[in-house]
């Protein structure tokens, strides 16, 4: 039996918060199932669920699933950072179209 690491991303709507979990699973099997072209994996989750997946969606330890984990973290709050940019970029230009248009309004 071979321990593997997932990455859960738990959403809290109440207080809009997001939780990164790192936790083990047990892989039972690992292989290619009659009638499939690629390897997968049966595993035992964290709550005791058995489930299937593809081993690249897993980690083989904590510190890369952690490495990862940083990493997309990291990645989604700069791709944030730049659409706030852009969207307060859009925001001035629709502010100055409405003023521009309020401005031609008021000269007739």
């Amino acid at each position: 039996m071979q321990i593997m690491y997932e990455i859960s991303y738990i959403e809290n709507t109440k207080d809009n918060s997001l939780r990164i979990e790192i936790t083990p699973i047990k892989v039972i099997r690992r292989g290619i199932l009659p009638g499939c072209s690629k390897e997968t994996i049966t595993a035992i989750d964290s709550r005791g669920e058995k489930f299937t997946g593809n081993p690249n969606d897993y980690f083989s330890s904590e510190k890369e699933a952690f490495n990862y984990a940083m990493k997309e973290a990291k990645e989604s709050i700069k791709n944030l950072e730049e659409q706030k940019r852009n969207l307060s970029k859009e925001i001035i230009r629709i502010k100055n179209s409405l003023k521009n248009l309020k401005e031609k309004n008021n000269g007739k």
